[in-house]
């Protein structure tokens, strides 16, 4: 190979980290942005980012708002992260039984996986109930704040969830949030024998939600559901009747993934 043809490949390569990095700034932004702002974030020069924004727009993956001139993501963005969740077995095993739950209740049901010390929403279904649902799939979130990401921990050994998370303060994203790791892992190892974990006003202000994994056919974890409510509408009997539901879902879940019990 000649060195011209080696200098290409870099320069290519270098164009796609580039580009590539650029999606996710746009996707982690909670509203559009401009070139010059994408050009600060990304530490490049703002003719640079309008180069790469020019080629992604040109095939999909960004979009620009007419009023503001600002980017956003594009469709076919949207189109292959539509393809792996599809692709992903999780979704098609969930999808029917939370969905039947969802509908004759008032709890939002949410699956994720994790990823990246993360936890990443493959599913969110929207109840009749009061809560909003604010997350998308796709979208990471906290392992120790939420009872989904605290079920994708529950079966892990506690050096290895000390690794993964850090030896804390953990970050908190309410003033009810766990942040010291002994009591993260105290909560674990109660969930353990529970099968179930909860949140409790830990990640979002008013909302209560309980989590359990999901299990496929070699007994591993590989993700987990959660089902929440109103915090007040959540008594003793109410958060019993939730943590037995979704103790259930999983239970229907795994078995659809494989799972022998």
């Amino acid at each position: 190979m000649s060195v011209e043809q080696c200098s290409d490949n870099r320069n290519a390569a270098q164009t796609l980290s580039r580009g590539l990095e650029l999606l996710k700034r746009l996707a982690a932004a909670d509203e559009d942005m401009g070139v010059r702002e994408l050009a600060r974030t990304l530490a490049l020069s703002p003719a640079m980012v309008q180069r790469l924004l020019n080629t992604l727009s040109a095939h999909g993956f960004v979009e620009q708002t007419p009023q503001t001139r600002k980017y956003a993501i594009g469709h076919q963005a949207f189109m292959v992260g539509r393809a792996y969740l599809v692709t992903g077995g999780v979704v098609d095993a969930a999808l029917p039984v939370l969905r039947s739950l969802v509908d004759s209740t008032e709890l939002n049901a949410y699956v994720g996986e994790m990823r990246d010390a993360h936890a990443l929403y493959l599913l969110v279904l929207q109840s009749k109930g009061p809560i909003a649902v604010r997350a998308v799939p796709g979208e990471r979130t906290l392992l120790h704040t939420t009872a989904m990401g605290k079920a994708l921990l529950v079966n892990m050994a506690p050096d290895a969830v000390a690794k993964l998370i850090g030896p804390g303060p953990l970050q908190a994203r309410t003033p009810r949030s766990v942040t010291r790791l002994s009591v993260l892992l105290a909560e674990l190892a109660d969930a353990r024998a529970s099968g179930v974990t909860i949140s409790d006003e830990e990640n979002i202000l008013g909302v209560f939600s309980a989590g359990a994994p999901l299990i496929d056919a070699e007994g591993n974890v590989v993700a987990a559901v959660s089902l929440a409510c109103p915090a007040a509408m959540a008594d003793a009997a109410a958060r019993a009747t939730i943590c037995k539901q979704v103790r259930q879902v999983a239970t229907q879940i795994s078995r659809r993934l494989g799972a022998s019990r």
